[in-house]
Order: C-alpha cells, then sequence, then structure tokens
C-alpha cells in the first residue's frame, strides 16, 4: 500500500516536472488599439528591428513600440510629413539605423539617426522588396536597382549616392514580351515566370535572358 503511495507521488512530481519546459515558454498576449497610442487601430504592416524595436505601420501613420509603450513616431525636429503617405505597406531593413518603407506614395529611406526620409514617388505602387547579400534593396554589382512587377511595369535605375543621399537614374534595361507572374533573386541571376507560364533565367551581368523551361 505503501510503495503504490510512493509510486503515484513520484509519477505526480513527474508529471509536473515533464510541465515545465512548456511552463517556462509561455507566452502573454496584450492587445493594443488607438486608446493605447496607435495612430490607427488598422495594421497594414509590422517589422521588428535588428534592436528589438517593433514598427506598426497602420492606415494613420508609422507607429514605434519598444517593448513598454506604444506611440506614433514623430521625432522632434522632424518634419510633419515625414514619409511619402500615411498608408503603411512594409518595412525593409537594410543597414544601421536605415529602415525602407514602402507607404502608398512611394518608397522611402528612413534615416533613423538623423530622423530624415528621402522619398522615391517613382515606387508608388505596392510593390514586394527583397535585400541583397550586402544587406540593401535588390541591387547588382554594378549598382543597379533593379524592379520587377507583374504588370510588365519592369524598370532599372542606376544609383548615385552622395553626401546628401542617393538618386535614381532610370535604364529601362529589362524588357520582356510577357507580363511576369513570380520573380526571385539569386545571387547575381534572377528566375522569372511569365503569363505564359515560361521559366526564364536574367543574368545581370550581361543583361540577357536565357529560356530554361515550359512549366505549363
Amino acid at each position: 500500500m505503501r510503495s503504490k503511495h510512493i509510486i503515484s507521488r513520484l509519477l505526480g512530481i513527474i508529471g509536473i516536472l515533464s510541465c515545465l519546459p512548456y511552463m517556462t515558454h509561455a507566452y502573454s498576449l496584450r492587445q493594443f488599439s488607438n486608446k493605447d497610442g496607435l495612430s490607427n487601430s488598422a495594421i497594414l504592416s509590422l517589422y521588428q528591428d535588428n534592436q528589438g524595436v517593433i514598427w506598426i505601420g497602420s492606415c494613420d501613420g508609422l507607429n514605434i513600440y519598444d517593448g513598454n509603450s506604444i506611440h506614433a513616431y514623430n521625432p522632434p525636429n522632424s518634419s510633419k510629413t515625414l514619409l511619402s503617405g500615411n498608408l503603411i505597406n512594409n518595412f525593409m531593413e537594410t543597414g544601421k539605423d536605415v529602415l525602407w518603407i514602402q507607404t502608398n506614395y512611394g518608397l522611402d529611406r528612413l534615416d533613423l539617426k538623423k530622423t530624415t526620409s528621402q522619398s522615391f514617388v517613382e515606387f508608388k505602387d505596392n510593390r514586394f522588396m527583397t535585400k541583397s547579400k550586402d544587406n540593401e534593396l535588390f541591387t547588382d554589382a554594378n549598382n543597379i536597382l533593379w524592379v520587377f512587377t507583374s504588370n510588365n511595369d519592369n524598370r532599372s535605375y542606376q544609383i548615385n549616392k552622395t553626401k546628401e543621399g542617393l538618386s535614381l537614374t532610370p535604364n529601362h534595361l529589362f524588357k520582356h514580351p510577357e507580363k511576369l507572374r513570380w520573380s526571385f533573386p539569386e545571387g547575381q541571376l534572377v528566375y522569372f515566370i511569365d503569363e505564359t507560364y515560361s521559366l526564364y533565367e536574367y543574368d545581370f551581368n550581361n543583361q540577357q535572358q536565357y529560356f530554361i523551361a515550359d512549366l505549363k
């Protein structure tokens, strides 16, 4: 009888101990709204930077959460129209204190240290953003920014870096007769599938495209 009681107690202790790993990894949920400091409760995008700060894109501006409080991003001594638009659709961090932000009116390069922003209205529509191995928006070895879209509005820009910031000069290097469905970069190549479901490879070095396969 005593041995059965000891065994049952041991089984109980083992059961409790087996639950500890799950207990130590428990998460708590908090709900935020405009009552807590959000500029708008309709959220379009979220991003956590390498400092652990969470950036929140809403239908009415940019917000920031540092783990303690949440508030609209309005740094002192900055312009009231810091960003090109108030609909914050996407984020990407490409260097220390640099965020690229896609709004409804363009693509903005936000310098968090200087609290300044440079807007590129050429990228007004929603587009996918990806980074190169050098942690920049996708560019090739010749410092050309490439933009591939599904509406045949494919573009390329020569990037000019100055002390004042960046400037983009259109050069329209990529041409394809069909609209693209998907594209994905790999090194100095980009693979794309057009609306006829043909798979191509485009080489940024010689700026030539090569047919690979019919995927129909």
